[in-house]
């Protein structure tokens, strides 16, 4: 069975730095579309679509629901799912053998 389409080179993602999602709210304040920012940043447009995304807060303005982009709920948010996306140390999981030991 061969195989087309494939490529030897390793893909090379990166996280996106604090500084990058400050540089995302700026464009996006700015009225910048997701296209520039991604070009100015060197990253692809759906990694902007996905930051966009989850740094965006709904906010009640003048009877109006508005989304408004902050790049430290981006952040606090990419924070909490790096988090959960962990394996609990197994320790956690023998705090009673260790505390009946200790004990001993």
């Amino acid at each position: 069975m061969d195989q087309y389409n494939t490529s030897t080179q390793s893909r090379q993602y990166t996280h996106l730095s604090k500084e990058d999602r400050t540089k995302i709210e700026a464009g996006l304040k700015h009225g910048g579309s997701h296209y520039e920012i991604a070009r100015d940043l060197g990253t692809s447009q759906s990694s902007i679509d996905r930051k966009a995304k989850k740094g965006t807060v709904h906010q009640q303005r003048n009877g109006e629901i508005t989304g408004v982009h902050f790049a430290d709920v981006g952040q606090s948010r990419n924070d909490e799912a790096r988090l959960g996306s962990r394996r609990p140390l197994k320790i956690y999981q023998s705090r009673d053998f260790i505390a009946e030991a200790a004990a001993r």
